[in-house]
């Protein structure tokens, strides 16, 4: 019986000393069940937006990302310029890449092509550093 606690006890002191090494991204989550597409699949909208520290939410208020189960992306953006009210909305892929750290956004309408370093990916939270920049979104679910 002795024999059996202390195996229970070293599987789970090496679990525990396992855990801090499941946190992938930069901002967490430290362990999640679900797994990492589960994640990303959502429809999200932009909650701040940072570039280079400064906030700049408001160039961002309107946009939309859609991220679908068969990795089919949907971008939706509402605004005015100079008076002229527009929308755009263009559809394409997404995918991890580099070992699932990074988000690749690929459109129809090539402009909005992007690749993103994935810094916090939970059920409610997606946050995203834009590849060689210093653009920071953070994203909530829509």
């Amino acid at each position: 019986m002795k024999s059996i606690s202390l195996k229970v006890l070293a599987v789970t002191l090496l679990g525990l000393s396992v855990l801090p090494a499941c946190n992938k991204y930069e901002d967490g989550p430290g362990f999640s069940l679900r797994t990492r597409k589960a994640r990303m699949v959502n429809n999200w909208k932009i909650d701040r937006a940072y570039d280079d520290g400064d906030e700049v939410t408001d160039n961002y208020d309107n946009y939309e990302l859609d991220l679908g189960k068969s990795e089919s992306a949907t971008l939706r953006s509402k605004g005015s310029f100079a008076g002229i009210d527009f929308n755009v909305s263009t559809s394409g892929t997404w995918r991890f890449i580099n070992k699932d750290e990074e988000l690749d956004l690929n459109f129809e309408n090539d402009d909005f092509d992007q690749v993103y370093e994935i810094l916090k990916l939970e059920n409610d939270a997606l946050w995203l550093r834009e590849r060689g920049d210093d653009l920071e979104l953070h994203l909530i679910p829509r």
